[in-house]
């Protein structure tokens, strides 16, 4: 996996590439086809450069020089109305969150306990009806807040998905950095279940947990040493 700013920087500039060339890509006239594979190769990009930034975490005081250079480039492509464009920024912006809250909340527990719990809030609200189907349509600057995922072709989001999303993706990547997990068995299982939540909330038009999908595709391929920090240290 990616090391060091230079290298997270030259992951972030190849998926950059991606959203800003959509209209370049083939239609795929069946619009809901289109939409399920247009978020899932941007959900899979987005994921990536969460894990690659999670990498910084190798050298802490890197983290936050980073953060401040995401969000002047994200203001001013924000501010310039450029769309999805913006989009990777933003990302780099909301897993740099993720990782100083990973260095801040640094006990073995919170390795488990912080996907159970979200995952369960998540499905709570969705059983309660709270959520709506997946945000589709222009993809508008400026909105901080959301991450517009072109669709192919058509000048459209595909989806959208939260900054929370981002967040927890460069949080549970850190863990799985710091604490011997599986990091880029973790950070594929996050790109799937991301990808995978956003393909069946199409199909669906109801948005269904993202952040439960995204836990489970961290913690399915490490439950094991996840479970090991929780056994005591052998006596010597």
């Amino acid at each position: 996996m990616v090391r060091g700013p230079a290298a997270v920087l030259a992951v972030v500039a190849a998926a950059w590439v991606y959203f800003l060339i959509p209209k370049l890509l083939p239609a795929i006239h069946d619009e809901e086809t289109s939409r399920i594979v247009a978020s899932c190769v941007a959900a899979g990009l987005v994921v990536l450069v969460a894990a690659g930034v999670a990498t910084l975490s190798d050298t802490p005081i890197i983290v936050p020089i980073m953060l401040l250079g995401a969000v002047l480039i994200a203001g001013v492509m924000n501010a310039a109305g450029v769309g999805a464009a913006a989009s990777l920024p933003e990302t780099v912006v909301y897993a740099c969150i993720g990782v100083l809250l990973a260095l801040w909340l640094d006990a073995p527990p919170l390795v488990l306990a912080i996907p159970v719990f979200v995952a369960g809030i998540e499905i709570i609200g969705t059983l309660g009806g709270t959520t709506h189907g997946p945000p589709y349509g222009d993809l508008r600057g400026g909105d901080v807040f959301t991450l517009g995922l072109p669709d192919w072709h058509n000048g459209l989001a595909a989806a959208r998905i939260g900054l929370a999303d981002v967040v927890f993706v460069g949080l549970y990547a850190t863990y799985a950095r710091r604490m011997g997990l599986r990091f880029l068995a973790g950070a594929i299982g996050m790109a799937i279940g991301l990808a995978a939540a956003l393909a069946l909330s199409i199909d669906a038009n109801s948005a269904l947990p993202e952040l439960g999908f995204i836990g489970a595709g961290f913690l399915v391929p490490n439950i094991d040493r996840v479970l090991a920090l929780f056994r005591p240290a052998a006596e010597g």
